[in-house]
């Protein structure tokens, strides 16, 4: 067996395998930067799914207040004169309760539903529009960006 001696070219002996560290470096930080803008857009979108699911266990609530309020001509004073079972027992993965005062829907978030809504009150009232009844949407203490589009102020101080 004869053993052949290769010649490499001095040119092809540098040719760049891989790539640089500053290049690699680039790279790194653009994901991180990509990184930094999605995740409190995903979290913010997180908690508006959160009190959906609170609006959507209203929604029938809101369907026996109006029946209430047309057959009798006032609103109910709480959960049973609605015809409704105690507040505790309308919960939802992330609503604790919901709780009838008269022209109100008061919606109480879980601890467990995280940052922005831990056992906070979203309030939903009722209002008599000559023979159309009209519900407008309210919360003390939770942040505009978290409500929906049609339940946020104007006023951005929250």
């Amino acid at each position: 067996m004869k053993l052949r001696l290769i010649r490499i070219s001095p040119l092809k002996r540098y040719l760049p395998r891989g790539f640089t560290l500053i290049e690699l470096m680039i790279v790194l930080t653009l994901i991180a930067i990509l990184t930094a803008i999605a995740v409190p857009t995903y979290t913010d979108f997180a908690v508006r799914t959160k009190v959906s699911e609170a609006l959507s266990l209203a929604d029938g609530i809101k369907t026996m207040i109006a029946e209430y309020y047309m057959t009798t001509g006032s609103w109910p004073h709480n959960n049973e004169s609605a015809g409704l079972v105690e507040s505790t027992q309308i919960q939802g993965e992330y609503v604790n309760g919901i709780s009838v005062k008269d022209n109100e829907i008061d919606i109480i978030f879980k601890a467990t539903a995280g940052i922005g809504l831990a056992d906070k009150h979203l309030i939903l009232d009722a209002t008599d529009q000559k023979g159309s009844i009209t519900w407008h949407c309210k919360s003390p203490d939770i942040a505009n960006k978290h409500l929906p589009a049609w339940c946020r102020t104007q006023d951005d101080e929250r």
